[in-house]
Order: structure tokens, then C-alpha cells, then sequence
């Protein structure tokens, strides 16, 4: 049995205004095009989730609603957690072995650096930097998500915005 676990970074941000809570930030107008462009690939591609999670930060929420209407995902069931606008691959982990075994693919929408390292720690591979507006998916041939650990995944899909 298997599941899967794509691992989105939100797409590109707008620095933040004085005053501006970095919680605040918005996306940039290339953000939503990147962010259009991934869910476009991830329809085309039929990776298409049995759920949602992502962090309560604006720009998070911009990043998953706009993938969430590309593939027709309704956008009222995304579940917005305010521990992954600062989690760690721990925390990250805890919430992966949570989840509900009759999912089989499910996208966690979060931001860098520790995005980055849960795909690291997940595939015990070097994944670097991932690029805002990027997704790993990460394969696990397990039976239930509780047995999700270190080393366990392999990253059979990746995806990056085209830069110009």
C-alpha cells in the first residue's frame, strides 16, 4: 500500500511593509501565476488530494486557494493550522502520523527553511532549497501513516516555477 505526501512551499511573497506583520505578508502578482501554474500541473498530472493542510499565513492561504480551485478542490475544506507558520520537522511529523489512513495523498502547504528540511529528513536525500511556488512529492510504500518516519520516502515527483 501507498501514500503520498506532496510538500508545497508557498509561492513567491511580497517583502513586508513597515509595520506589516510578516503573518501579513501577501503574494506577489508572479506568486499567483506560480501558484496557478503548479495547481494546473498537479490536474494535468492527476495529483489531486484526499486533504489539505496549510499554514494560516496569508501568503500560504493565497498559495493554497489558488491550486484548490485549479484542481477542483473545495477550498472550505482546507484545513488552515497556525503550527505550521513556525513548525519543524518534529512538529511536521506529528501531524503526518495523525492522519486519516483512508487518505491516500495529501498536501501540506508551508514555508521555508523547514519545509526544506521535512523533505530531507522524509527521503534522506539532499532536496536543497526549494523555491517558493515548489512541490516535492514524496512517495511512501506504507500501510498507515503512523508508520511515516526518516529515510522512509522517495521523492517521485518534483516541480519548480519557471524563472526568467
Amino acid at each position: 500500500m501507498t501514500k503520498q505526501l506532496l510538500l508545497i512551499r508557498h509561492a513567491q511573497a511580497s517583502e513586508s511593509t513597515p509595520g506589516q506583520k510578516d503573518f501579513d505578508r501577501m503574494l506577489t502578482n508572479k506568486g499567483i501565476i506560480d501558484a496557478s501554474h503548479l495547481g494546473m500541473y498537479l490536474l494535468k498530472k492527476s495529483l489531486l488530494p484526499d486533504a489539505i493542510f496549510c499554514s494560516a499565513a496569508v501568503r500560504a492561504r493565497i498559495t493554497a486557494t489558488t491550486i484548490a480551485e485549479k484542481i477542483n478542490f473545495d477550498v472550505n475544506k482546507i484545513k488552515f493550522e497556525k503550527q505550521l507558520y513556525e513548525s519543524s520537522p518534529r512538529s511536521l511529523l506529528e501531524l503526518v502520523n495523525g492522519f486519516d489512513d483512508q487518505w491516500e495523498r495529501v498536501f501540506i502547504i508551508g514555508h521555508n527553511p523547514v519545509i526544506t528540511y521535512f523533505a530531507e529528513y522524509l527521503t534522506g536525500n539532499l532536496v536543497q532549497n526549494m523555491a517558493p511556488g515548489s512541490m516535492a512529492a514524496i512517495l511512501f510504500d506504507l500501510a498507515t501513516w503512523k508508520q511515516a518516519s526518516g529515510g522512509l520516502g522517495n521523492v517521485d515527483n518534483y516541480y519548480q516555477p519557471q524563472y526568467n
